[in-house]
């Protein structure tokens, strides 16, 4: 049974690392650790077991230990509580056994982590005050390679790739856009369930996008602002534009192959018919999410693969939105796929989230799907100018509004 949140947050003196969200700096550590279970243990036995006075000894004594991420604690005989130190999380297995008088905690899903270039790691983003105390609301983020400001705390976020939300760690301050720079923001209403549009999210090219935009440098040296660009100034792969989070996995869910300079004919199935198609590949890389949002190059195709894990059981509607061509497929297996929806007649563009301006093309048929099971997907989509969009949305049981088909809802390819 999953309860409520117990937090309890530590400083010690230990050495700079980071495992899971427990955050270990030269002078101090911290960690919010969470209620997961009653009555049950995690299912990888803990490497260290000692009797403690009581729970927050026990949670303190994990965050001083490197290796450990949660614990079982162990109150079945009140005269000798025992903490179960565990080297996994939920992140690593979420599995449990069933355990009569034990209560397990850990840090939640992982989402802590430092904000680098992808191809020049010693360089992080930090606030230009280097603080934890944001004063402005509009305060500019820059990068820096000095060690002393990529190991405090205020060098750390919190990225949730479920629903596409990047906080500033020890403000707690969303990260979002002022004019053309990147910056502190006011809470937005950013969610890649319903959502997508205003969510940050990661793409085969290493780029971190929120809307139609993209962010860059304009130099990799000490103190440049991260930048806002728009549309075609995305189209670049340059290192100049590739940001990771390092302790969080790598995109994986989404498997795209991109083809460059396909035939300017106004037929979508051009693509299909050319010898480069479906080996051939310009790029390739995995995203987070079923979804292309920010722009690229014109007459490129892109071809996403995943599975989708239908949430309910009952019959599924799929819509798409492209600007300008797009079609689905969906099937049991990749050999069963079945075409769903077809949204390639030339001219025939939609703005994000305009399920329904052509229907007839956007919309699949009712399509059975069992609770648990996955299923798979496949979108290929053409950019013929102006912005790169394709993204798609189901109607299910229980789900009374679209539902971008998004990171929850998949499994890798």
């Amino acid at each position: 049974m999953s309860c409520s949140k117990t937090v309890f947050v530590f400083y010690l003196l230990i050495t700079a690392s980071t495992a899971s969200n427990i955050l270990r700096l030269p002078k101090y550590n911290k960690a919010k650790f969470i209620l997961k279970h009653n009555n049950k243990a995690h299912a990888t036995s803990p490497y260290k077991t000692e009797p403690v006075r009581n729970l927050y000894k026990c949670l303190d004594k994990c965050t001083y230990d490197t290796q450990c991420k949660s614990v079982n604690f162990d109150e079945r005989n009140p005269n000798s509580t025992q903490c179960q130190y565990v080297a996994q999380d939920r992140n690593d297995l979420d599995s449990y056994v069933d355990a009569p008088g034990i209560r397990h905690y850990d840090t939640g899903r992982t989402t802590l982590t430092k904000w680098v270039m992808t191809s020049y790691t010693s360089f992080c983003v930090v606030p230009e005050t280097y603080s934890c105390d944001v004063t402005s609301a509009n305060q500019k983020l820059m990068i820096t390679s000095s060690t002393t400001h990529c190991e405090a705390e205020y060098a750390y976020f919190d990225y949730d790739i479920e629903y596409g939300i990047l906080y500033h760690h020890c403000s707690g301050r969303e990260i979002g856009y002022t004019g053309d720079y990147i910056t502190f923001v006011p809470q937005s209403k950013a969610n890649k369930l319903t959502n997508f549009y205003w969510a940050w999210v990661r793409d085969w090219k290493s780029f971190l996008t929120k809307s139609t935009h993209c962010i860059r440098v304009d130099s990799i040296s000490n103190g440049f602002h991260l930048m806002k660009k728009d549309n075609e100034e995305c189209e670049t792969t340059s290192a100049y534009f590739k940001f990771t989070f390092p302790s969080l996995p790598a995109p994986s869910k989404v498997w795209t192959t991109v083809f460059e300079s396909t035939s300017t004919s106004a037929d979508f199935w051009s693509i299909t018919s050319a010898s480069s198609y479906p080996n051939s590949y310009t790029h390739s890389g995995y995203m987070d999410d079923f979804t292309i949002i920010a722009s690229y190059k014109d007459y490129a195709a892109i071809r996403m693969q995943t599975y989708f894990v239908a949430p309910k059981t009952g019959y599924y509607t799929f819509n798409v939105a492209c600007n300008e061509q797009c079609i689905l497929y969906h099937g049991e297996t990749e050999s069963t796929k079945q075409l769903i929806v077809q949204q390639t007649t030339y001219g025939h563009w939609v703005n994000y989230a305009e399920w329904l301006k052509y229907p007839a093309e956007q919309q699949s048929a009712g399509i059975y799907m069992e609770e648990g099971r996955d299923y798979y997907m496949e979108g290929l989509y053409r950019e013929t100018g102006g912005k790169s969009l394709m993204n798609v949305a189901f109607r299910a049981p229980g789900f009374d509004v679209f539902r971008i088909v998004s990171y929850r809802y998949l499994k890798k390819y």
